[in-house]
């Protein structure tokens, strides 16, 4: 009998890719989703549903009587001031473990939860040493312990993604890929800062291992590339790759006067111009995670940047834009 996957939010990017895997190891597969799927060829996975409607995940559950269960599905974004506005990411977790909790076949469930559990640049010392800065960060917070004091009969994990990239990505990181190539882009002179990217090849086996894995059971597991890479090593790779020279490099007074004019547009009513005083901050802050738990369980991955900085550009060329 083959595997029946049930993902939600696979119309996203991490699920999108995380389906056509299972597709193609012969699993079945429903997308439980309120958004139609990004992958034409997905179109016959998907369930409109939300998250937030018990009963219609219910009756999904019902129906597809799944093994394994990936609850991708969540508001991911972080422009949500109150933790009520994440309510998906609350009561429909919730409402994943109740409804997982009722369901014989169910032996199995990833959670994605977030790295902003805890602030960029900051350690954790531990699975529950949170520290959130944003209620995107609260709400998966809520998240992962709904799961921790649920008294559930599948086994589960949790997982923590780190700043994923590749084929089906969108905001910031297809923009990147996308000013990299048409030469637009510019870093801040002698600015750099070290994270643990991922490329979304190796998450997907992560997370595949993940799922498989006794010893993964009830346990927290950051996913994304083992080595970390400089986001100016990154851009030149990409350019490179495209044709391009180098990317250019400007003062970093020239940022941060820019940074300053993007949030007085933010208070304008702009709220998402090109540059602000966030993102510019991000940009230059180190995000390095503990792996090693995920290393253990996976110690090898398809991908170096290279190699996944290729295969993302091809597939931006099938799209038709951007590359």
């Amino acid at each position: 009998m083959s595997q029946r996957v049930l993902i939600t939010g696979a119309s996203g990017f991490i699920g999108t890719n995380l389906a056509a895997h299972y597709l193609a190891q012969g699993a079945q597969v429903m997308n439980f989703d309120k958004a139609p799927p990004k992958n034409e060829a997905h179109k016959a996975l998907w369930r409109h549903g939300d998250l937030r409607d018990r009963e219609a995940l219910a009756a999904a559950f019902r129906d597809f009587k799944p093994d394994l269960v990936l609850h991708a599905g969540a508001r991911a974004d972080i422009a949500g001031k109150l933790l009520s506005d994440y309510t998906s990411n609350t009561d429909g977790t919730r409402n994943l473990v109740d409804v997982a909790t009722q369901t014989p076949s169910v032996r199995k469930v990833v959670n994605f939860s977030t790295m902003l559990v805890c602030r960029l640049g900051y350690q954790p010392t531990h699975d529950e040493d949170y520290r959130p800065n944003n209620a995107y960060g609260v709400s998966k917070v809520e998240g992962e312990r709904i799961f921790r004091t649920a008294n559930a009969p599948f086994a589960w994990s949790i997982v923590r993604p780190t700043s994923i990239w590749g084929p089906w990505f969108g905001s910031p990181y297809r923009a990147f890929f996308a000013m990299v190539c048409r030469g637009l882009y510019v870093h801040p002179r002698g600015r750099g800062s070290q994270r643990n990217y991922g490329y979304i090849g190796n998450v997907v086996k992560q997370i595949a291992t993940i799922a498989e894995s006794e010893q993964a059971n009830r346990g927290t597991f950051y996913v994304g590339d083992y080595a970390p890479i400089d986001v100016r090593d990154w851009g030149n790779e990409i350019a490179a790759q495209c044709g391009r020279p180098p990317i250019r490099e400007l003062p970093s007074f020239l940022f941060s006067m820019g940074a300053a004019a993007g949030d007085m547009l933010q208070k304008l009513g702009w709220a998402d111009p090109p540059l602000s005083s966030r993102r510019f901050n991000n940009l230059l802050t180190m995000a390095i995670f503990d792996m090693s738990a995920t290393q253990a369980l996976c110690p090898e991955l398809p991908y170096d940047m290279k190699g996944g900085v290729a295969e993302t550009l091809a597939w931006m060329k099938t799209q038709r834009r951007d590359a």
